[in-house]
């Protein structure tokens, strides 16, 4: 009766009384069973009710074996919150042992700061130390060195280094070996150097893990010079360096692109009788990755000729293949693995696998992989289960997708974050809220507390248009302790899309002091959804913050008058990314000679980084100026700026726009055998084929076409497919379209283009109306936008009127610039005035509806007209916003010539 009671005690209010009454009792618990006490022990203690379990606790005898096991359930919980971080549960339990007697465990306090040392979290570990000094008395060697590794993971390695110190004969190789990792693992190679340098000049000896530190991390800095040497030094102390030591000499090797140098090592071993292990090969191989594919396959087959491929091998030879797109190749060397291999495939191996075939869009190849899994072990993976639920969500089978989330709980296997995100993205674009609402009651009975998972289920509720509920969601993590600034992020957009303005105003007022990401994020988002005011305002209020940060926001607002002014007027150090935000966005706006003006400025007064360099390209390639653009790269050279990739792409981008094939030709020449091609080909390659394009060259553009794999073709299928249409080779361009079973998005909005322009408007309505159901993708404006394109080339623009005015989609500048290119080629004025005056009205401050009238009228001889609108024009302080017609490449939608990681 009293074990029925005690479990009854989980699901009533009477658990406190049964808890307590056991404590004025002093009786002993009466559960008999060990397996029993230990699961009871363990979910009492997993409650939230601080109270309930500290009762617990001190109804237990100590020393008694209960009081064992609820130290090993305490133990345990500190274990998890440690593996996952989950700084919050470690305050939960160690506000629960400093009431009880287990505050004098030095153990279990130390676990606890070793716990707050992983999730980085200082305040709760300073806290720990405190009540170690003040319960136990002396803190140990380890309660030092979780303090110190907790300060070096925060980034306070001046802090770490003076607690180090104070502990002075008390400090081991433990203490040292924390410390030293965590500082290689930070990329602080420097400040390694000199704790290993001051850790010798201690009695304390380095030990394998010392070296095995020191060496990994000047592998991945790519210094093979210190790691050989620290190699040396480990030799001459008497210590033997194992195949891991070897593999990480390789991979510096191979990382600082020394490969000849690698290849020597790996003949010295075999010279000397150390045969490469399946390890070293294992890190050659890793390191081949960022070589490409085929150096990965090579190697790989050369080590299968002498030792047996493990399944980390087989796993680095899949993801290349992965990567590279190849996923027909992935499937077969995943075969392979299976019937030939003596190890297994594991977890990663099936991750690779279905992550390609999903990127892929090979939905139903992965359904059918998991299938044929049942009754083995990976069948009880929750990340397979996971990859089916993404792969049904993806391809539009919502039903199947939940039928699969409500069989593998059934299995009892628990959903992760993938599975979570999956049925709520699917859910987000049916604006299924019903679902929205069940998946939040389950992440809540499953506790599934997510920074990521709660932040989509706001976008989600947002989404459906329930902003209480996002709220809601919002403040649950508040609870948590688990704010996020994506999760802030999301709350904005949410008030932005449900159009309470006051919310978000609400957001930047004090006592809120919001980040300066934040600033620009909101501001920006406001100004894209047309709240104009509220921007300037937020504006306004952030005057008296960063100057830089100032002119970079007025920048992507498009307010270049005032952010020149302040760029002028500022009195302290311009920052890089200042410089390439305010000439980005001129340039974005069409204004290229003030761009090029920045840029000169820039120049006279330091020399500016590569990425300005490549903007200003960018701007003399806009304007037409090819051999500017040429002059400019022979003046980087002389300043010692070194061309980088986007250098390349930029002149090919101006040569695209001058139209001029040749030249185009000659920086192939020159790109062939040159490093910075060497290290990313894709990028150039892409280009070189989009620029030849561009050109008209079709038999230069087949030749690089042609250099593609089978798998990368469908990378680039969209550019050839255009260029043949441009070209009257249509039935060219739909073979290209019909080698991908699963054509991209990029692939068929190229093909819609395709039949606009070539005059087939039957062909384009066909695949404007199997969009959605053959090749099951959710139309997009673009889609809309090139069926609008095809009307309106073939006269049909009655129909591509009716086509916004029915409310099917919201027309953009490309949809009324596709009407008046129609309505220029057949002579339309009347419906061609009412599309500009529907444009003003979009876009009051764009000059391209005035341009393509003006262009109208004098074709006519209408000249008053085309005066008329002149005069507006150029009194109306408009500019040019980039309207254009749909372009060879996607990436000409974006500043091809600035590389995004230099800012």
């Amino acid at each position: 009766e009293g074990e029925r009671r005690f479990v009854m005690a989980f699901s009533v209010n009477r658990w406190h009384d049964m808890v307590h009454h056991t404590h004025r009792t002093r009786s002993s618990l009466p559960i008999q069973v060990d397996s029993q006490r230990r699961s009871l022990s363990m979910e009492i203690l997993q409650s939230k009710d601080k109270n309930a379990v500290v009762s617990f606790i001190r109804a237990i005898e100590p020393q008694s074996s209960d009081y064992e096991t609820c130290r090993s359930s305490i133990n345990q919980l500190l274990k998890s919150a440690t593996k996952s971080e989950n700084w919050i549960q470690l305050k939960h339990l160690h506000s629960v042992i400093q009431e009880t007697d287990f505050r004098g465990d030095i153990f279990l306090q130390n676990k606890i700061l070793y716990g707050f040392m992983k999730a980085k979290h200082v305040p709760g570990g300073l806290e720990v130390f405190r009540r170690i000094n003040q319960y136990i008395g002396q803190p140990d060697k380890y309660s030092y060195t979780y303090l110190i590794g907790l300060h070096a993971e925060s980034d306070n390695f001046g802090e770490a280094r003076r607690l180090l110190s104070e502990m002075g004969d008390q400090a081991n190789i433990f203490t040292w070996n924390t410390l030293m990792s965590i500082a290689g693992r930070k990329d602080k190679y420097e400040l390694l150097l000199e704790l290993f340098e001051e850790m010798r000049k201690t009695k304390i000896k380095p030990d394998e893990i010392t070296w095995n530190t020191m060496i990994a991390a000047m592998s991945r800095a790519k210094k093979p010079v210190q790691a050989r040497w620290l190699i040396d030094e480990m030799t001459a102390s008497g210590g033997v360096p194992d195949s891991t030591i070897w593999g990480h000499m390789m991979t510096a090797y191979m990382g600082s692109d020394q490969r000849a140098d690698a290849m020597h090592l790996k003949e010295t071993l075999e010279t000397v009788g150390f045969e490469p292990n399946t390890k070293v090969w294992n890190q050659y191989l890793h390191a081949l990755e960022s070589e490409g594919v085929q150096s990965v396959t090579t190697a790989f087959r050369e080590m299968r000729r002498n030792r047996t491929a493990d399944t980390f091998s087989w796993n680095i030879v899949l993801r290349s293949h992965a990567n590279a797109g190849m996923v027909a190749d992935v499937v077969l060397l995943f075969e392979e693995m299976q019937s030939r291999s003596s190890h297994p495939p594991d977890e990663s191996t099936y991750k690779i696998l279905f992550r390609s075939l999903i990127d892929a869009g090979m939905y139903e190849t992965a359904i059918g992989i998991f299938n044929s899994l049942h009754g083995t072990s990976p069948y009880g993976w929750p990340s397979t289960w996971s990859f089916i639920i993404e792969a049904y969500v993806k391809s539009d089978k919502m039903i199947d997708a939940m039928t699969k989330f409500e069989e593998m709980r059934q299995l009892g296997l628990a959903p992760n974050k993938q599975a979570w995100m999956s049925l709520l993205d699917g859910a987000q674009m049916k604006k299924d809220a019903m679902m929205v609402h069940y998946l939040d009651q389950m992440i809540q009975s499953d506790r599934c507390q997510d920074v990521q998972v709660e932040t989509c289920l706001i976008k989600s509720y947002a989404v459906c248009n329930l902003l209480e509920e996002a709220e809601r969601v919002f403040q649950r993590m508040d609870n948590w302790g688990f704010r996020h600034n994506i999760a802030k992020y999301a709350l904005i957009d949410a008030y932005i899309r449900c159009n309470r303005i006051d919310k978000v105003l609400e957001e930047f007022q004090l006592p809120k002091v919001p980040t300066k990401p934040e600033w620009d994020r909101t501001i920006h988002r406001l100004y894209k959804s047309g709240h104009y005011m509220a921007a300037l305002q937020l504006l306004d209020q952030m005057k008296s913050g960063n100057p830089n940060f100032l002119v970079q926001v007025l920048s992507r607002l498009g307010m270049l008058g005032k952010a020149r002014a302040e760029l002028y007027n500022m009195n302290c150090t311009i920052s890089n990314q200042t410089w390439v935000e305010i000439i980005r966005s001129h340039i974005s706006y069409g204004e290229c000679e003030k761009a090029l003006g920045i840029f000169q400025e820039h120049l006279k007064n330091t020399i500016p980084h590569v990425s300005v360099w490549n903007l200003a390209l960018n701007a003399l390639g806009k304007l037409g100026k090819l051999q500017e653009a040429l002059d400019l790269q022979l003046e980087m050279s002389k300043f010692q700026v070194e061309s980088n990739n986007y250098t390349y792409a930029a002149l090919l981008f101006a040569c695209g726009e001058a139209k001029d094939a040749e030249i185009t030709k000659k920086i192939e020449r020159n790109l062939i055998g040159n490093s910075t091609f060497a290290k990313q080909p894709q990028i150039l390659q892409r280009k070189l084929l989009s620029t030849y394009a561009k050109c008209g060259d079709v038999g230069a553009a087949e030749r690089i076409f042609r250099s593609y794999s089978a798998a990368d073709k469908k990378l680039v299928s969209n550019i050839m497919i255009r260029l043949y249409a441009k070209n009257n080779f249509i039935l060219k361009a739909e073979e290209i379209f019909n080698l991908n079973k699963k054509p991209f998005k990029l692939n068929i909005l190229a093909m819609q283009l395709a039949y606009a322009d070539a005059g087939l408007v039957d062909k384009a309505r066909d695949m404007y109306g199997r969009l959605s159901t053959d090749y099951r993708i959710v139309p997009t404006i673009e889609n809309h936008n090139a069926f609008v394109e095809a009307l309106a080339v073939a006269n049909q623009l009655d129909e591509a009127e009716m086509l916004f005015l029915e409310g099917k989609f919201k027309p953009n500048a490309q949809t009324f610039g596709s009407i008046m290119r129609g309505c220029q080629l057949h002579g339309d004025f009347d419906r061609a005035e009412v599309m500009m005056e529907k444009w003003q009205k979009l876009d009051p401050m764009d000059a391209n509806p005035y341009t393509i009238m003006i262009g109208m009228y004098e074709s006519a001889d209408r000249k008053e007209d085309a005066m008329r609108l002149r005069s507006l024009l150029e009194s109306g302080n408009l500019r040019d916003r980039g309207w254009k017609q749909p372009s060879w490449d996607d990436d000409d939608q974006e500043m091809e010539a600035v590389d995004d990681e230099d800012d």
